[in-house]
Formats: C-alpha cells, sequence, structure tokens
C-alpha cells in the first residue's frame, strides 16, 4: 500500500507517456522540486526503480536507467560531509558490543574494517572470504540475496588483521553460508536488530551517533586516506570513484599528498593554452 501511494503521490503524472520517452534528468528535476524527507524519498525512488526494473525484465531497457541514481538529493550530496568516527571512538563502540553482544560486535567490526555497505555485509557468504582477500559480489536488498550482475560492481577488497582475527572464531563458520546469522542461526533479512544493538552502544558508551548511512564506512576511507593509502586502491575496495572521495575526504588526506594536489591543480590552471 505505500508504494501504491507513492506511485500516486508522486509519479502516476508521468504513467501516460511511453517509458522510453521520459528523461532521467525529467524526474530528478521534479522530485528536486517536491520537498521531502529524506526517508519518503528514499521510499519514492525505491518505487521508480521497481517500474524501470520491470522494463528491463520486459526488455524495454537492457539495463536500468536509475540504478546509478543516488537516493539524496543533488545538493545533499555535494555538499555532504564525511563525519567518521576516531579510532578512539570506534574501538569504544566495538569493545562494548564484544562484551554485550558479540553477533553485532562480529557485523559492525567487518564493516569498519572493510567498508562495507550494509546489504554487502548483510549478504557476505563465507565462500567468498580468502584472506588476505574477500570478494563482494551480492548484497540483501528487500529482504533477498541480490547477486551483481555487471562485472565492475564486483570487487576484491583486502581483510585486514583484526577482520582476520575475528573471521577465524566466528562460529558460523562451522556452518558455512552467510557470514553473519541470526542468534538462530538464519539470515538477517534487514539490520533492524543489528541497529538496535548499535544504538544501545552509543547510548551506553556516550559516544556521538553519526547521522550519515554507513559511518563505518566514512571511519574506514578516512582512516585509510590519512593513513597514507592511496586513493585509488581505497576507491577500488569500496566500490567508489576516486573523483567522489577526493571531493568528500579531501581534508583527510596527507599534508604533503594535499599539497602535491594542489600544486599540480594549480599547474594546469596556469599553463598557457
Amino acid at each position: 500500500m505505500g508504494y501504491q501511494s507513492a506511485y500516486r503521490a508522486h509519479w502516476q503524472r508521468f504513467g501516460h507517456r511511453d517509458i522510453q520517452e521520459i528523461r532521467v534528468s525529467e524526474l530528478k528535476r521534479y522530485l528536486a522540486s517536491t520537498p521531502l524527507k529524506r526517508k519518503t524519498r528514499r521510499h519514492v525512488v525505491s518505487v521508480l526503480r521497481l517500474i524501470y526494473e520491470e522494463a528491463v525484465a520486459d526488455g524495454i531497457f537492457a539495463t536500468n536507467p536509475l540504478a546509478n541514481w543516488n537516493m539524496r538529493k543533488d545538493r545533499e550530496t555535494e555538499h555532504y560531509q564525511a563525519d567518521p568516527y576516531t579510532a578512539a571512538e570506534r574501538d569504544t563502540l566495538l569493545d562494548w558490543l564484544k562484551h554485550n553482544c558479540p553477533i553485532a560486535w562480529r557485523y559492525f567490526l567487518h564493516g569498519f574494517y572493510s567498508g562495507m555497505r550494509t546489504g554487502e555485509l548483510l549478504g557476505f557468504p563465507w565462500k567468498n572470504y580468502q584472506p588476505p582477500h574477500a570478494i563482494i559480489d551480492q548484497e540483501m536488498v528487500r529482504r533477498e540475496i541480490r547477486h551483481y550482475q555487471k562485472t565492475q560492481r564486483i570487487r576484491e577488497v583486502l581483510t585486514p588483521e583484526p577482520l582476520v582475527a575475528m573471521m577465524e572464531d566466528n562460529p558460523t563458520r562451522k556452518t558455512g553460508g552467510l557470514v553473519h546469522q541470526t542468534p538462530t542461526g538464519l539470515m538477517f533479512k534487514d539490520a533492524d536488530w543489528l541497529m538496535k544493538w548499535w544504538r544501545r552502544a552509543h547510548h551506553a558508551t556516550g559516544v556521538r551517533r553519526r547521522t550519515g548511512p554507513y559511518p563505518w564506512r566514512a571511519t574506514f576511507v578516512s582512516q585509510c586516506i590519512s593513513g597514507g593509502v592511496p586513493i585509488e586502491d581505497v576507491a577500488r575496495w569500496i566500490g567508489n570513484s576516486p573523483e567522489m572521495i577526493r571531493v568528500h575526504y579531501h581534508k583527510y588526506l596527507r599534508d604533503d599528498e594535499r599539497e602535491r594536489r594542489l600544486l599540480a591543480t594549480m599547474e594546469d590552471a596556469v599553463r598557457e593554452p
């Protein structure tokens, strides 16, 4: 009913037109002109994406034109400021979780030390763990496992020592299947139960809770960048572009790296045509 309501309120006005004639830019302009809360906006765009997925299934499009549409408003994306945890805050949260809910501890440690998104963590299988590497080729989406179909979306990441140690002691390793499982040994179809423990950890420790979509991901990126890991490698691990990292994590670059890139940009600007 929620999907039907969202369609009628926002997309039915486009329903009389051939879907091939509708430009994505037109849909974005409409949504940008409509004041919506972030959660409602995500819901509305999800409905639209489902419509286009049906068009793909019917052979109208080879791929979903909305596959790479960020659900946040463009201006929110442009002005997004990464708000990562410090290493001390991360360790405080993980220590509390380890002593109070080992299942949640393993999940969030995995996120902090890999930069993986929620769906990728929920859908990560043991067969893809090949230390010191891990293959990310599927995720939990709308309570179902979805395998990545595009080769460029499949990526290989490195697993640092704290993550390797957690994996070796993880009891789900004996059963196989997914790495992160519920207390009864089932798959997590969403992260609601885990996020309750996430909130409890903040309340118990007094650590300020970050509001970004994947704060453990932002923490991983910022720590890698400030530690001198090349941007291109970090981008490859997390599945984003180097340009995105430069825009949103520029302040975490080491001073010498920041100056070198600034000098290169300045030289390009003043070079004779």
